[in-house]
């Protein structure tokens, strides 16, 4: 067995190595990323609809209640969620889409964005995987994304999950960034993790290039659709989990407080030693705070 484990480990270790020299650093640490999800059940594909092409990862497809993950402007589906995903399929059908969002500033440079564009990507995933009811989860970002979903279509998705939600402190986070000029992106990811990520410059430096084209183009997006920034909170009526971590330098706790009073079924949930990084800086208490919200709405639901 220790042969095995030690000879997978080289074998990774060489792939990886000569993936970083073939590939770039970015491309390589995503096909890493890519092979490890494979390896626990959950694979990357793709579904067309009339106005998108998504990608995305599926996994636990036997399982009966379904958990949509979206992830932030940070990163993308497989960056956020590689290392609860294998956790999350062990008990529910998993689909975490690649949102526009991910790629905004290549997006950006000849269309208009707005959050309605990411909203309907999600509405057109569930219809093509004909799913009827599910639980929604969104980061940062994505649980904007996420409430705009959940007002949208107030039967079909049965609870919400909103991990450091952005929303109307975007404009906030906006003059903060602006301000950093062209180490913007450099100071994002500086401030993200309450722990050091445990990847170099050399291979964020294509994120850190992203964030500073998405900072440049926020404020046009801001004039044009300002309004989507705060949902229709009293109509989001699904039981609704909050996290947040206390170190939070992006968006700080302080913007919890209005939310939870806003959201008619909302509860919140702190993590400490946390900054908006959650799901690296605490995997373990982001799992158990979801699995156990899930528990309890999947138990609620049978009775």
């Amino acid at each position: 067995m220790r042969r095995t484990i030690l000879f997978a480990f080289i074998s990774i270790l060489l792939v990886s190595t000569i993936a970083v020299f073939a590939v770039g650093p970015e491309n390589a640490l995503h096909k890493i990323l890519k092979a490890y999800l494979s390896s626990q059940g959950i694979e990357r594909r793709f579904t067309s609809t009339p106005r998108y092409n998504i990608a995305y990862f599926e996994g636990g497809e036997n399982n009966k209640e379904t958990v949509i993950l979206l992830h932030g402007a940070g990163g993308n589906a497989i960056t956020s969620w590689f290392r609860l995903l294998p956790t999350l399929v062990k008990k529910y059908h998993v689909i975490a889409p690649d949102l526009i969002f991910a790629n905004l500033a290549d997006y950006l440079k000849n269309n208009t964005y707005s959050i309605s564009l990411d909203t309907f990507l999600v509405d057109d995933l569930v219809r093509a995987k004909r799913i009827s009811q599910y639980h929604i989860a969104g980061l940062s970002v994505g649980g904007l994304i996420a409430m705009h979903v959940a007002q949208n279509n107030p039967d079909a998705v049965q609870s919400v999950m909103l991990i450091t939600p952005a929303g109307h402190n975007l404009e906030q986070l906006t003059a903060v960034l602006t301000s950093k000029g062209d180490k913007a992106g450099e100071w994002f990811y500086k401030n993200l993790f309450q722990h050091p990520f445990p990847v170099p410059d050399f291979i964020l430096a294509g994120q850190f290039k992203r964030i500073n084209a998405i900072v440049q183009s926020i404020p046009n997006m801001l004039k044009s659709s300002g309004h989507e920034l705060t949902p229709r909170y009293a109509d989001i009526r699904q039981p609704t989990l909050i996290l947040w971590g206390e170190d939070d330098k992006i968006l700080p706790i302080s913007f919890a407080t209005p939310l939870v009073q806003a959201l008619p079924q909302a509860s919140l949930q702190t993590l400490t030693d946390c900054g908006h990084g959650v799901v690296w800086d605490q995997p373990a208490l982001l799992e158990q705070a979801l699995l156990t919200f899930l528990n309890d709405q999947t138990t609620t639901t049978a009775q």
